[in-house]
């Protein structure tokens, strides 16, 4: 966790405009515990330099800042074949779950709030172009519940001694676009589609699932796939909710928000 802030800290750095016109990051260190302000100043004199098209020295960090994500102009600029396909691959992915129901922003209530959307454009570090699209979770209704809980690690250890003391066969995966799989349970929440998924310009999403940026997303989607597994014949562990076995095979498996680890024989 300690780690984890520093990190977090250094990534995102303000900058500061210099007299020859570049740019320097700065910190607002005040308030932070003595042995937190040494590892941010750590991470950032530590980290490596990258070569760049346009730039011959840049922070590693700075680099993926800048990499991660895109205008839409740049994004098109950049390779507007790929990324066409990348949008019309996102909203078939979001339309495929169901993740919507389309109404007229015309026929809602006068006060309706409704959260606006935004499309990440990336490219992933195999080259492959991605957007995704997010709600702005900074302007939606605080709710209570947000997050999804993670195994413990001293856990995940014991449960690989007891499959290799059991003679069970590993697998891990990830779900993909895992949160437009997860139900949202009494909360009601409209959001306004991106320019390019729109079928028409007062068109506005009713969620009936989950999007990226939506605040209980983590929370909703740790219930949902709790609430499949078991249907499915699995049982949560009394020790830990992310923890399932099944009743009648020997067969565990362990959740880390979207990553799996299964432990069962053929």
């Amino acid at each position: 966790v300690h780690l984890g802030l520093a990190k977090a800290l250094v990534e995102q750095q303000p900058e500061v405009l210099n007299e020859d016109g570049t740019t320097s990051p700065v910190f607002f260190l005040e308030g932070l515990s003595y042995s937190l302000r040494d590892t941010v100043l750590t991470l950032q004199a530590q980290q490596p330099e990258v070569k760049t098209e346009n730039a011959t020295d840049l922070k590693y960090l700075d680099y993926v800042l800048l990499q991660e994500v895109l205008t839409r102009k740049a994004a098109f600029e950049k390779d507007p074949e790929g990324f066409t396909n990348a949008e019309i691959s996102e909203h078939d992915s979001i339309k495929k779950r169901e993740v919507y129901d389309s109404v007229d922003e015309r026929n809602l209530p006068a006060g309706t709030k409704i959260i606006p959307c935004r499309n990440l454009y990336s490219v992933k570090e195999c080259g492959r172009r991605k957007v995704r699209c997010v709600v702005m979770g900074n302007r939606c209704e605080y709710v209570d519940s947000i997050f999804s809980p993670v195994p413990r690690i001293p856990n995940i250890r014991l449960l690989l001694k007891v499959a290799t003391a059991l003679g069970l066969d590993l697998k891990q995966f990830d779900i993909k676009t895992a949160f437009l799989y997860a139900e949202l349970k009494g909360e009601i929440v409209y959001c306004k589609p991106p320019p390019a998924f729109r079928s028409h310009k007062h068109e506005v999403w009713k969620l009936k699932k989950a999007l990226y940026g939506l605040p209980s997303a983590p929370h909703h989607w740790s219930e949902t796939f709790s609430d499949n597994a078991v249907a499915c014949g699995f049982r949560v562990s009394d020790w830990d909710p992310c923890i399932f076995y099944h009743t009648t095979l020997p067969v565990m498996m362990c959740c880390y928000v979207d990553d799996l680890l299964f432990f069962g024989k053929d």
